[in-house]
């Protein structure tokens, strides 16, 4: 039997949110599902974490399901205790050194590090590089933290303007690896500089503006309350918590039209209105002023490991010439990302992973004219061993300098 028949009884045992306070446990599997199945995991409000088309009518996703599962053939336990690798992190992160202002920039990817740790961090890169890192407030959280963004560029004599390429990270509260991955990549150009031909080519002429944690209210709950919180900490009516920030960007002609949900407590909640979010409207207002001095942007998340283009919200292909343009540069990002580990990255459509509107890549592409790119990181579950740091970051490394190659071969070709 193939796993399009995952039987009905199954769905019934999976329900929407694993919390650390419930005292259940889960398991997280993996089955292959017809469309009509799908849904139904949708409509009962289940966690999915992954869904990847790999066929007409069929779709390879990965759920939680309360234990004890009933299980077929059908099914692959990925985890087979969501609780048990949690707490073995917990007692991981318990053991490692903490980062401070006295320690060096690269034991920072040494482990996951709370918020505290990251300011640290920041507050380390632009002591070191105070001729190439610039920090700014880009916006304020729901719960009024300031987000943090950087412009990262090599100064020139006389200044010049340069075609931009922005970087956010940690959307989903829960995806610990995404800014690790993005702050890898920076701090890499930074210290090559002086030693890597690309590494100064790509400073010299490409002004970073990146904001490794957009969501940073949830990246915080993550560690104090629970490890698997997906959105933001919006207070929504009825009292529930929380809108996933990559389902409130517009345009408001597609906001909420797909793989989106209305209901607050869902964790595809697209809020209230297109950019009913401090931290969704920060980074539109920004990319939106910059519109044209911006290129190319990259969105980190986990987990894939894929690389994401447009569009996401419709099944439908951009205009044969976009579609070319998308489709070719992803191989070839694809590909030198591939050859760095062996870890094998899929450059696809966005919807292709599963369609959903208010995202980043399709608002930026339509309204900024942005190279707009989401990057699923390595691995099979949102938990995941810091020894992934450090890989995950060379694997985004690679394909960011195909990326930024690209964008000043257009720029060059523009004048």
């Amino acid at each position: 039997m193939g796993y399009s028949h995952l039987p009905l009884f199954l769905l019934s045992f999976c329900i929407l949110v694993f919390t650390q306070e419930s005292g259940k446990d889960y398991q997280l599997v993996r089955a292959n599902l017809t469309d009509v199945k799908l849904r139904n995991l949708y409509n009962k409000q289940v966690d999915i974490w992954r869904s990847l088309r790999v066929g007409p009518n069929l779709w390879e996703v990965d759920f939680l399901c309360e234990k004890p599962c009933q299980h077929s053939p059908e099914i692959t336990i990925l985890d087979p205790s969501i609780s048990k690798t949690i707490q073995n992190e917990k007692n991981t992160l318990l053991k490692k050194s903490q980062f401070n202002s006295s320690s060096n920039a690269d034991e920072f990817f040494d482990n996951f590090r709370d918020y505290d740790e990251w300011l640290s961090f920041f507050e380390k890169i632009v002591s070191i590089f105070p001729n190439f890192v610039k920090q700014f407030t880009i916006g304020t959280t729901v719960q009024g933290r300031d987000i943090v963004a950087f412009t990262v560029t090599a100064p020139t004599v006389p200044p010049r303007e340069k075609p931009g390429i922005h970087f956010q990270g940690l959307v989903h509260a829960r995806e610990w690896l995404a800014p690790t991955t993005l702050i890898y990549v920076v701090l890499n150009l930074l210290e090559l500089y002086e030693t890597d031909g690309d590494a100064r080519f790509l400073l010299d002429n490409i002004e970073w503006t990146i904001v490794p944690i957009v969501n940073v209210d949830g990246y915080i709950y993550t560690w104090t309350n629970q490890r698997l919180w997906r959105k933001n900490r919006r207070l929504n009516s009825g009292g529930s918590y929380g809108v996933d920030i990559n389902r409130n960007w517009g345009p408001a002609s597609t906001w909420c039209s797909s793989g989106s949900s209305t209901v607050p407590s869902s964790d595809t909640y697209c809020g209230t209105a297109p950019f009913s979010e401090p931290e969704t409207l920060a980074m539109s207002n920004f990319l939106n002023d910059n519109r044209g001095k911006i290129r190319a942007g990259i969105d980190f998340h986990t987990y894939g490991p894929l690389l994401l283009w447009p569009w996401q919200y419709t099944y439908n292909t951009l205009p044969p010439a976009d579609y070319n343009l998308f489709q070719t540069l992803g191989k070839s990002i694809e590909v030198s990302i591939n050859a760095v580990n062996s870890q094998y990255y899929v450059s696809q459509q966005g919807s292709d992973l599963y369609p959903h509107s208010g995202g980043y890549i399709d608002y930026n592409w339509s309204v900024n004219g942005m190279l707009s790119f989401t990057l699923e990181g390595r691995g099979n579950n949102f938990v995941i061993p810091p020894s992934n740091i450090i890989p995950a970051g060379e694997e985004a490394y690679a394909g960011v300098v195909v990326l930024a190659k690209f964008v000043l071969d257009a720029d060059k070709n523009r004048m």
